[in-house]
């Protein structure tokens, strides 16, 4: 295709990490920032670290845990991952800054936190379970920051957010309750809870029905005091597998998560 192409190799994947290093010092000119992971237990702590790395031309050196051969002095070092697979010794002889959680997912907030990425409006949404599309999805062009989530995964990292884009290999992979519960999330901290909450007091399976948070569109703005139940309330839509919506609302009272249900016509939401 016209391309030249140079093979950047080592013994294995943590003197490959090295080469890569030297690669990206020799066409920037200087490396002033690094980010040191472990190499065999920790590559969802390199994917957690791959949009910064790409964006801040900052190369992601693989380590055993436990030590480097080399000296960091000069060059600020994130060590990305708890003390389970970055030893203290090691952040302490690199002068390091840890960022890391008690799993995957927390360690992915902390570093759009500690990067002060919380305030996109935009975040590219991949499943925590295959590491692997993190980090491809880290080098798209003019790529967002990549948020890992799972069914359980605290999702209001999204609030606020106006566009979220899905990266997945199976296209079963993207749930209904969890399109729903990333959609929710961008709209209120708390909703993805509240929508939490009519599943466990109907029953309901999350393959059948998804609940859209959803204030203003929806029957019960239509009363005239729909400013009580706005403030109150997390106001939902109902809808099926087959995206129908159906004729009433679901509402989750904000002090105690209790549900409530309503109709056209109703008087008032009542008790579910």
């Amino acid at each position: 295709m016209g391309y030249s192409c140079k093979s950047i190799y080592g013994k294995n994947r943590i003197e490959t990490s090295y080469k890569v290093e030297e690669e990206i010092e020799r066409l920037t000119g200087d490396v002033n920032e690094i980010a040191i992971t472990r190499a065999y237990k920790g590559e969802a702590d390199a994917a957690n670290i791959s949009f910064e790395a790409r964006n801040r031309k900052m190369p992601i050196i693989l380590t055993n845990g436990q030590s480097v051969p080399f000296n960091t002095d000069g060059v600020t070092t994130y060590a990305i991952g708890g003390t389970s697979v970055i030893s203290n010794s090691l952040v302490n002889s690199t002068r390091a800054i840890r960022i890391g959680g008690s799993n995957r997912y927390e360690t992915n907030r902390k570093v759009i936190e500690y990067f002060n990425r919380t305030e996109n409006s935009e975040y590219t949404l991949v499943f925590g379970h295959d590491v692997t599309y993190a980090i491809l999805s880290s080098c798209i062009k003019d790529g967002s920051p990549v948020v890992l989530i799972s069914e359980n995964s605290n999702k209001d990292i999204l609030y606020g957010a106006n566009r979220l884009k899905y990266v997945f290999f199976f296209a079963e992979d993207l749930s209904y309750y969890i399109r729903a519960a990333c959609s929710n999330a961008t709209y209120a901290k708390g909703a993805v809870d509240a929508m939490n909450a009519i599943y466990r007091q109907t029953g309901d399976s999350r393959k059948n029905t998804f609940y859209m948070y959803n204030q203003y569109n929806s029957y019960v703005s239509a009363l005239d005091n729909f400013e009580y139940y706005n403030k109150n309330f997390y106001i939902f839509n109902i809808v099926d597998d087959l995206g129908d919506e159906a004729d009433s609302n679901f509402l989750v009272r904000k002090s105690d998560k209790k549900l409530f249900v309503y109709s056209p016509g109703m008087s008032k939401p009542i008790a579910y």
